[in-house]
């Protein structure tokens, strides 16, 4: 598996703009949903997006916008299933961003809800930097159970965080990074939440994620670190000054 330090992605226009992150064994991308109320996915060229994976349908997914910008995912008769978790999609499913469907095998799509960032604020990105970033995130194993190594470049202090809460949020973050030159980086509260517990994350109290942050910087605290590796302000998060660096495989290692 090939490090990944960039996403193909076409730009979007606001802040209620969504796309379709692409994610396998391989192979990382995202794609644009455009303003087009329907969004079809499978290996056949009439679709919005085509992919090459063996086990996914030539008809294989249907995505629906509602006038609300909520999102219904349809299964079109696949032959080996759409997936939320370990349930095959008998039908249709609403799908929330953050959220992760498996298409055949080996194929994940995640849902991305871009957040417009104040113009005020610079964006950060992997290149942007005239000098070295002052951490580098690396990301590794299974994009449902990730385990992160954080490195505070000046310092060469070494952080691993095995798979929990914590490397789940690194993870998400991390990816958004990857991606920021169209965002800011920034993930919305309510995305993480539903990455780190499913929707009944958004049903929780929204305390818990705060949580979560406080432990992650806390740990870097202890270690004597700065805590600006992550900025976190009202409904927002993202890295600040990372290279990231991602090796994730839809599937855990054996």
């Amino acid at each position: 598996m090939r490090d990944i330090e960039c996403a193909v992605l076409l730009t979007v226009a606001d802040s209620k703009s969504l796309v379709v992150r692409v994610v396998r064994d391989d192979l990382r991308f995202a794609v644009q949903w455009t303003g087009e109320s329907s969004f079809r996915v499978g290996r056949g060229i009439q679709n919005n997006l085509v992919l090459g994976d063996p086990t996914v349908s030539a008809r294989h997914l249907l995505l629906e916008r509602g006038a609300d910008n909520s999102v219904t995912a349809t299964d079109m008769g696949s032959r080996n299933g759409t997936w939320y978790g370990a349930t095959r999609i008998e039908g249709s499913i609403r799908l929330l961003p953050g959220e992760r469907l498996r298409l055949g095998e080996s194929t994940e799509l995640v849902l991305v809800r871009w957040v417009e960032h104040s113009p005020a604020v610079p964006a950060v990105t992997p290149t942007a930097h005239a000098s070295p970033c002052a951490w580098s995130v690396r990301i590794d194993g299974a994009t449902s159970r990730p385990s992160a190594l954080v490195v505070h470049s000046s310092s060469q202090t070494e952080l691993r965080f095995r798979p929990s809460h914590a490397a789940t949020v690194l993870m998400m973050l991390a990816e958004r990074t990857v991606e920021a030159a169209y965002g800011g980086g920034w993930i919305n509260d309510d995305d993480l939440r539903v990455g780190l517990w499913g929707r009944r994350g958004l049903l929780n109290d929204s305390n818990n994620l705060n949580v979560v942050l406080y432990r992650l910087r806390s740990r870097l605290r202890r270690c004597g670190l700065d805590q600006a590796l992550i900025e976190k302000e009202a409904h927002r998060s993202r890295l600040v000054d990372a290279r990231v660096v991602l090796k994730l495989s839809t599937r855990p290692k054996p």
